[in-house]
């Protein structure tokens, strides 16, 4: 049986924390547990050398935090998990620079013996961001990364829910939207499945934040409210990874989340 090893790319560690539970409600398990030489050939050298060309000796704790490795890892029967954070600003270049090393693990090049390509093994890499204001601009961005001489991919159709095979590399996008929209982001998702069920906390909560805050963002600030009241002290990633307001079975029953679940499974599966 043919491993398949899938690498998620996300805007932040939000929409890793997100795509973490609808994977786990839906049959994988968390690998977080295991050490890296443990990983699946080669994805174990992989991790290991940008550890390694991270110079962590030369950083100071801050961008030690930021080294470019999986904030999780997931498994289930052959097929491995491993996802990562793009970041702000550089997040197109931070992409087009994994699928340049990405490409290193699906065949042999003959001008670098930096990893030994795993027989048996398929890759692919998955990427996931907000439509924000026009799902067209990020539609128009992505394609354009990806016409890097390096990687020189064109992909004629919408990038939202393709899947494109290119030098041995499968390679899908996914972006999050609000309902219907071409407009949106993944606070639009999560939000909704919180407050369901749990109308008057939210309800409270968004009356506070209206009375006292002036920021622009109040999803943001809807989630971290209430997850405080669950888990005092911890950030947004942990509201929305251990938050009892997303259950396993509002999960199953959303149907943003069945379309989420249903193009990985399928991005998986050809």
């Amino acid at each position: 049986m043919k491993i398949k090893i899938v690498t998620i790319l996300c805007e932040g560690p939000h929409d890793a924390a997100f795509l973490r539970k609808i994977l786990r409600a839906n049959g994988f398990n968390s690998y977080d547990g295991k050490k890296i030489k443990e990983y699946p050939t080669p994805m174990n050298d992989f991790v290991k050398r940008n550890l390694e060309k991270s110079n962590i000796e030369d950083l100071n704790i801050q961008e030690a935090k930021k080294t470019f490795i999986p904030n999780n890892v997931l498994q289930k029967e052959n097929t491995y998990l491993f996802s990562y954070i793009l970041g702000g600003a550089t997040k197109m270049n931070i992409m087009t620079n994994f699928l340049i090393d990405m490409f290193k693990l699906t065949k042999k090049d003959e001008k670098s013996t930096e990893y030994d390509v795993a027989e048996n093994t398929d890759f692919a890499v998955l990427c996931f961001f907000d439509a924000d204001n026009d799902m067209k601009i990020i539609d128009k961005n992505i394609k354009d990364s990806l016409k890097n001489e390096d990687i020189d991919c064109v992909i004629e159709e919408e990038v939202h829910k393709c899947i494109k095979y290119h030098k041995g590399l499968k390679i899908g996008f996914y972006i999050f939207t609000e309902d219907e929209h071409n407009t949106g982001k993944l606070e639009d998702i999560i939000l909704p499945l919180m407050r369901k069920d749990n109308e008057n906390i939210f309800s409270a909560a968004e009356e506070y934040i209206n009375n006292f805050s002036k920021k622009a963002d109040k999803d943001k600030q809807i989630i971290g409210v209430t997850g405080q009241l669950e888990k005092p002290g911890c950030e947004n990633t942990v509201h929305i990874r251990q938050t009892s307001y997303i259950t396993d079975e509002k999960i199953k029953a959303n149907s943003k989340c069945r379309e989420i679940l249903n193009y990985i499974e399928n991005f998986i599966k050809e």
